[in-house]
């Protein structure tokens, strides 16, 4: 078996870490910021996830496609996070302080939660272009299916790492009303992956598609494809199910705390939480290398509906 390098890890951990710090940021702290900095309502953050998770889908299908004609991920990442990481800088300039200086006064709320959403929806399709289109498909064309594992494994502890490096480290930025530097941060750290990116990445040996843009679009959704597959896509549906209940409430959850439960030191909450997590996360794979993933996976869906209700309960004491 071939196994990845040295220099293979280093991109493919940095390529995976700044990706989930950009989408944290997104997650966690864009509905922070338009419900405290630019006074948004729960609607607007609701129509901000809505339209952000239509770019994003849409977005993937397509450029994912582009990149199997041209037969090359490189381009979309390198260009990807390099656009990516501007992006990022550029919320530091949605501000009504910024703003006011250009616009009345009396639309400078309205004009920057419009043009907050508006962002979002564009930096999406830049983080879905490089991120799950290009580079998800460029991990599976440079690594062996016996090394995909450990690859994976890999990959899952990133979010997890980017959530703790946001609270630990930058969280005091945002509760200081520092947001200019918050993105800044972030944007460089990602403009500066992408700039890697360039050095090192390397397209692995692929195959450019030979159907048209539209019918690669369409293969899978062909029912003859389905039926071919039918528990990929029982999978799917799965996935569709938990992902849409994760997003009911994780953009609130910081909200939650803050506004329901009267904590603003929710950074170390948090940080806690996912320190255990962290740990956790090593010792359970090895469990679900023996047992497999299916036969656990209601285990932490019934873990995940206890701490949601336990939130619920928390509240009223």
């Amino acid at each position: 078996m071939k196994r990845l390098k040295k220099q293979q890890w280093f991109i493919l951990i940095l390529v995976g870490f700044s990706g989930q710090l950009a989408w944290m940021l997104e997650n966690m702290y864009l509905n922070v910021y338009l419900y405290n900095e630019l006074g948004g309502t729960p609607q607007d953050i609701a129509w901000m996830v809505a339209l952000s998770a239509i770019t994003a889908t849409v977005t993937t299908l397509l450029m994912g496609s582009i990149s199997d004609k041209m037969g090359k991920r490189k381009p979309l990442i390198v260009i990807g996070y390099l656009i990516w990481g501007v992006t990022v800088l550029g919320f530091s300039f949605i501000h009504p302080d910024f703003l006011g200086q250009f616009v009345p006064v009396v639309h400078v709320a309205g004009l920057s939660v419009f043009l907050l959403i508006l962002w979002d929806c564009v930096m999406t399709f830049l983080g879905s272009s490089a991120n799950d289109a290009a580079f998800n498909a460029w991990i599976t064309d440079t690594t062996h299916p016996e090394e995909r594992g450990r690859v994976e494994s890999v990959l899952a502890i990133l979010p997890l790492m980017a959530m703790l490096f946001l609270f630990g480290l930058l969280d005091p930025l945002t509760q200081n009303g520092q947001w200019g530097i918050f993105f800044t941060i972030i944007g460089i750290f990602v403009f500066i992956t992408g700039l890697l990116a360039l050095i090192f990445v390397k397209d692995g040996e692929i195959v450019s598609s030979q159907l048209s843009l539209k019918d690669t679009i369409q293969y899978g959704f062909k029912k003859e494809t389905i039926q071919a597959n039918k528990n990929l896509y029982l999978s799917f549906i799965l996935l569709l199910v938990i992902g849409i209940s994760t997003q009911v409430w994780t953009p609130y959850l910081i909200i939650y705390i803050q506004k329901g439960l009267l904590i603003e030191d929710y950074a170390i909450i948090l940080g806690l939480v996912l320190t255990i997590a962290s740990i956790s996360s090593v010792f359970v794979g090895r469990i679900i290398d023996q047992k497999g993933k299916l036969n656990l996976l209601p285990v932490g869906l019934l873990i995940q509906v206890f701490g949601l209700i336990g939130m619920l309960f928390a509240k009223e004491t």
